[in-house]
């Protein structure tokens, strides 16, 4: 697997419309590297919550993090929950 296909197989993508952006890349390279989102929802403000997992190769599972992000692209990481 390569490019944008790759790419877009090891981060956290946010909705805008039909466009979508990378909000959390992954923390290392290579296979079994990704940060992925299981949960997003909308704040009271607009903004979203995000509940977004990474792992690398050689930590699976090795944190759940919370993060806001106003505008739906930028996100700022708000609690780490360790495995």
């Amino acid at each position: 697997m390569g490019g944008a296909a790759h790419e877009a197989s090891r981060v956290v993508a946010a909705a805008s419309g039909t466009a979508y952006a990378v909000v959390v890349p992954t923390t290392a390279p290579g296979p079994g590297s990704w940060a992925g989102a299981p949960s997003a929802a909308l704040d009271v403000d607009g903004g979203f919550v995000v509940a977004y997992r990474v792992r690398t190769s050689e930590q699976r599972g090795s944190a759940t993090f919370v993060g806001l992000a106003p505008d739906g692209e930028h996100l700022t990481p708000v609690a780490r929950l360790d495995k």
